[in-house]
């Protein structure tokens, strides 16, 4: 069975839903950088609230280092 993909070249909510928790699957494109996630029941809820700004709350270490990981995969 395939999993499913969502994609996104949203920086800051990339950052964010890998920060709440969703997988990164890697990322494709060069002058516009593709994030792939592993699709969640999960990355609606997350994409609703970065969207709404609403119940925005994540531990800011995670943010961080989600952050962290996504930069160094841009420029690898």
């Amino acid at each position: 069975m395939k999993l499913q993909t969502w994609k996104t070249t949203n920086f800051n909510l990339a950052t964010y839903v890998f920060a709440k928790g969703l997988e990164y699957a890697g990322n494709e494109g060069d002058k516009i950088r593709t994030f792939l996630f592993i699709d969640s029941p999960d990355r609606e809820v997350f994409t609703n609230q970065y969207n709404s700004r609403r119940n925005c709350e994540v531990d800011f270490w995670e943010l961080t280092t989600a952050q962290k990981i996504l930069k160094n995969e841009i420029h690898n």
